[in-house]
């Protein structure tokens, strides 16, 4: 009987470079790209936030995610959301943590990968954002890019890190179902793979 959901092995390419790049997003009133993106709390307090992806479905629908420190000191999910008049923190179902990718397909349908509690995957269904159950092989495990062709053909890219240290590549495929997948497979060390 086949098994179906996020399925991972450690085939895949190797990516020359990870960029730790944080993008600037416009404000609601801006004609040019800004540079910082502040936020504040739910204390009113003003906080800075890393943002390491984001994907526009239309010029009124775009998600961007990444990374904030939080009232104690440990590493938040952030997520915003842009409705074409403003941007608005969204609470996803992580709270701690790091997403580091996104993919909006449709207004319907998009993906956020990233890591926390190990491997972290997310998925929008128009009303709400869910955890999807996903692999985490190894000692710690990241993901780093994210890429869906429709809702029940998803791809996430990352890596692990073995007992002995070495870091694998890590391939994983959404095919709408619910079960986990094989074993990772390994490949050469200190590989990692990142996306889009």
């Amino acid at each position: 009987m086949r098994r179906s959901g996020w399925r991972h092995s450690g085939a895949g390419i190797l990516v020359a470079a990870i960029l730790s790049v944080t993008p600037a997003i416009p404000s609601a009133h801006a004609t040019t790209w800004g540079t910082r993106l502040p936020w504040t709390n739910d204390a009113g307090k003003v906080f800075d936030g890393e943002l390491w992806g984001v994907s526009a479905v239309a010029s009124e629908d775009a998600w961007a995610v990444g990374q904030v420190v939080g009232k104690d000191g440990v590493l938040d999910v952030l997520m915003l959301h842009w409705d074409g008049t403003a941007w608005s923190r969204v609470r996803p179902p992580v709270v701690q943590g790091t997403l580091t990718a996104v993919a909006a397909r449709t207004s319907t349908d998009a993906w956020a990968v990233g890591f926390g509690d190990g491997t972290v995957v997310l998925h929008w269904d128009g009303a709400v954002w869910s955890r999807v159950k996903s692999p985490n092989p190894g000692v710690l495990a990241w993901l780093w890019g994210v890429s869906a062709r429709s809702s029940k053909d998803a791809w996430a890219v990352g890596d692990y890190q073995t007992n002995s240290g070495a870091h694998r590549a890590l391939v994983m495929h959404w095919d709408g179902g619910c079960g986990p997948g094989p074993r990772a497979r390994t490949l050469a060390r200190n590989t990692t793979l990142s996306g889009p």
